[in-house]
């Protein structure tokens, strides 16, 4: 799309649309060992696709409640799931199937349920609330004239992104994900479209965070942009957040809190303002996307996702629930994406622009680290205590292959392979013997 018809969709069709919102070698076997192996490969493959169970559950009609407060509230009409919460909050989180004829049949049986195209709460029996769709939720409590301007700002970032910064195709681990990815790139590249996923997050609980790479291009233009649309859509964190405040203050304060410590001058061009709680952003750019649950979120935090732009199809669907939601631009819904199965339908028509913002597990909760170990160098003459085995076993032996010839003589010894093992073993027996071995390491 040319600059000119960019300026002219977000001047013309967008406020309207939005004011509309409410392997080689063979190796042989015995017999018996390759009969049983080929017996289970067969067993596996000719498992019946109606033994996948994707069925989603009755819910039962819970009336209407009202959620939120003040100018963040909304009545919704709730649904109950004859399920207790800790069966999906305790214990392990059950794996989706990851087989093309288990996707296949999630899409589906999706076709039979119900759409969603009003606000609605689904809740456990015991009363906890599993998921919140928020039908305008982005501009609670904003003006007529805001929302527009702000739905605009939203989307002029967005086509200044792609266009600045084409999108990244998402990888995938397996061949389901693949294929599937990979016809849907070529049906968009046909289309003359943009296609894929921009992974902006700050991951493990660490100081400094881990940036994705892809919130760091190359190229200085495409740094610039995603600060740029980091910037122009921190309102859309703001609104999540009040959002979280008031119908779930306790979790929003862990969030808030945890995000905030991970700091704005470490975050860089990826901090959202004093408001926001989520460190992880992904945007999806006209992408579907497999049944899934992002088992390595935090389970009890809330995941949000709001989408812009035109389009037709793109139902988020919760196979567990038995639900398709119809979101527009403007709506909000709030999840626990580690517990129920979801899954994005294709865009048939138009385009659709998703944010998910999310917080992982290791970032709200980062495990204990372990002391620093203050473990001597048994060279004669070298005081250097190591904080580590492996900084031990690096500072006596150096780094390997043709770093070797460059390496710092006054940092490392640069011994041969066997006397570093020797050195080794002499240090971890003087280490058991040495009672004082948990001190404070200085330095590594």
């Amino acid at each position: 799309m040319a600059p000119s018809q960019d300026r002219k969709l977000v001047q013309t069709q967008l406020p309207e649309a939005f004011r509309k919102i409410s392997k080689g070698f063979r190796v042989e076997k015995s017999k018996a060992h390759v009969n049983k192996s080929s017996q289970l490969a067969r067993s596996r493959k000719e498992r019946p696709v109606a033994a996948i169970s994707t069925a989603g559950p009755v819910l039962v009609d819970g009336g209407e409640e009202t959620i939120g407060d003040g100018a963040h509230q909304a009545v919704c009409s709730v649904r109950v799931l004859q399920t207790e919460s800790s069966a999906f909050f305790e214990g392990p989180i059950k794996e989706v199937t990851k087989t093309k004829e288990a996707a296949d049949k999630y899409r589906s049986d999706a076709a039979e349920y119900p759409v969603v195209r009003d606000s609605t709460v689904v809740k456990c029996q015991d009363g906890r609330p599993l998921l919140y769709i928020i039908k305008g939720g982005m501009f609670a409590g904003l003006s007529a004239d805001e929302q527009q301007h702000l739905s605009m700002q939203s989307t002029k970032a967005i086509q200044d992104l792609v266009e600045a910064y084409e999108p990244p195709a998402p990888t995938a681990s397996d061949p389901r994900a693949r294929q599937d990815r990979e016809e849907q790139s070529a049906k968009w590249k046909a289309r003359g479209k943009p296609w894929g996923r921009y992974y902006g997050t700050g991951q493990r609980g660490v100081r400094p965070p881990v940036i994705s790479t892809h919130s760091k291009p190359q190229r200085k233009e495409g740094v610039q942009s995603v600060a740029d649309y980091m910037r122009a859509t921190a309102w859309e964190h703001t609104q999540v957040a009040r959002w979280l405040s008031v119908i779930d203050s306790e979790r929003h304060l862990e969030l808030h809190s945890r995000y905030q410590g991970l700091g704005q001058e470490e975050l860089k061009h990826l901090y959202q303002g004093e408001h926001a709680c989520h460190s992880g952003l992904a945007f999806l750019v006209n992408l579907s996307v497999e049944p899934h649950k992002d088992s390595n979120d935090a389970k009890d935090s809330w995941t949000s996702t709001n989408v812009w732009g035109e389009f037709r199809g793109g139902h988020v669907v919760f196979p567990d629930l038995g639900l398709r939601v119809a979101q527009e631009p403007g709506d909000l819904i709030l999840s626990h994406a580690a517990i129920p199965t979801h899954l994005v339908e294709d865009v048939e028509d138009g385009e659709r622009f998703c944010n998910v913002r999310f917080t992982k597990e290791d970032i709200l909760r980062p495990p204990p680290s372990k002391p620093d170990l203050a473990i001597p160098c048994p060279v004669a003459g070298c005081a250097r205590l190591c904080r580590s085995w492996s900084a031990l076993a690096k500072h006596i032996r150096g780094p390997p292959g043709k770093l070797r010839d460059k390496a710092s003589k006054g940092h490392y010894h640069l011994l041969d392979r066997q006397e570093a093992r020797e050195k080794m073993v002499q240090a971890r027996a003087a280490y058991n013997a040495d009672s004082t071995g948990l001190q404070e390491a200085p330095s590594a």
